[in-house]
């Protein structure tokens, strides 16, 4: 006998309910309904048509009767699985295409030269990238061939206004190249309940222009499009100038003053925590958290321990992976976490939100959805 499953038909923001047939027992099959106007690229565009996807019951099945007391954790792979070009290489066409490699990506490629997997790091792992930093690397970079004895007030000087201005660009420029990335193609693919809460580290607005999520359901920790204020990004690094004598006074103080302008790429991530403290606690009716697309890197683990001291114990763990790497480093975390409260004195309450027998690790390729029925163009009148 055909299987009858419930679907979210939705109309302008307004949600009713109709069946939707599949033949899969294994199936959560939706319906979405879009006829509304979104913004694409800072222009108004309709968008009109019904799709009913079958989707595997990997995740949502499991959350059925616990959709408001699921969180969402969403990162960059959350974007990248809707096809959405957000890579930090990315970011990189988009500077190199408008003009900005001779100064500022040149800056900053002299500034970050670590490397990883033969590739410069800071167009991989920006985050990363701008932590691995010494003052007297950057010293010595950007004065090749200068002699000690030659580094006067003036060269001292000339540090700042070759970092400083170019540093204090990176969130604008960030925000200009995010307001260009297309989103003509961007399609539902999962189902998501607008009675989950979401924690997303991105600055797009998917969840809120293609999945109807309201905004008082969503924080972006890190800002977003739709803010005014500049887009956060930042490493978690707190470098000191070494102690060695140069015999140069100029020398030490343009070390003091490239510690001085790193710092200020510090992100401020006990501020942020502080800032969002209402929406953490919230947290404390969580039984189910989901992490889609967030790596969880060491810059932004206390956000993670964070969440963690405040969920109800047992909570389930969803982790999205992309390959087998990726499932490793969730792993990793995981066992970091219990290590860290079985050794730390008063953390051992922590061990019962999260247990290793309550994660799962699921590969994007088991959420990946097709179309199963598609009605076209629909006339409203």
């Amino acid at each position: 006998m055909r299987g009858l499953l419930r679907c979210s038909f939705r109309l302008f923001g307004q949600c009713e309910s109709l069946s939707c047939g599949t033949s899969n027992k294994d199936s959560h099959a939706f319906l979405y309904v879009s006829a509304n106007l979104i913004h694409v690229n800072g222009q108004e565009r309709e968008s009109l048509g019904a799709k009913c996807y079958g989707m595997k019951n990997v995740i949502s099945t499991e959350l059925i009767g616990h959709e408001s007391n699921t969180l969402y954790i969403i990162g960059n792979g959350f974007d990248l699985f809707h096809d959405l070009k957000t890579e930090y290489w990315n970011f990189h066409e988009w500077l190199v295409t408008y003009n900005y490699a001779d100064d500022f990506v040149a800056t900053l490629e002299t500034l970050f030269t670590a490397i990883k997997d033969g590739k410069l790091l800071l167009w991989k792992d920006f985050e990363m990238a701008i932590g691995q930093y010494t003052p007297k690397q950057v010293h010595d970079d950007f004065f090749q061939g200068v002699d000690n004895g030659l580094f006067d007030k003036e060269v001292q000087e000339s540090t700042v206004n070759r970092i400083g201005p170019q540093l204090e660009r990176i969130p604008t420029l960030l925000r200009k190249w995010i307001k260009t990335v297309p989103l003509e193609n961007v399609r539902q693919r999962l189902n998501l309940s607008r009675k989950s809460l979401y924690l997303t580290f991105n600055y797009t607005l998917l969840l809120e222009q293609f999945y109807g999520i309201a905004p008082e359901q969503i924080v972006h920790i890190h800002g977003s499009l739709e803010d005014n204020s500049p887009l956060i990004t930042g490493h978690g690094e707190d470098k000191q100038v070494d102690n060695t004598d140069y015999n140069n006074i100029n020398i030490e103080e343009s070390l003091r003053l490239i510690t001085q302008e790193m710092y200020k790429l510090r992100k401020p991530v006990k501020d942020i925590i502080t800032q969002h403290q209402p929406f953490f606690d919230s947290l404390k009716k969580i039984t189910h958290v989901v992490v889609f697309g967030q790596s969880l890197s060491k810059i932004d683990m206390p956000y993670f321990y964070k969440i963690l001291r405040i969920v109800q114990d047992n909570t389930k763990w969803y982790f999205i992976v992309y390959d087998d790497e990726a499932k490793d480093n969730y792993k990793r975390i995981v066992n970091k976490f219990i290590d860290y409260c079985t050794i730390v004195n008063g953390a051992s309450k922590y061990l019962s939100k999260m247990k290793p027998e309550n994660c799962k690790y699921i590969y994007t390729k088991e959420l990946k959805t097709e179309p199963a029925y598609e009605y076209g163009r629909m006339e409203w009148s």
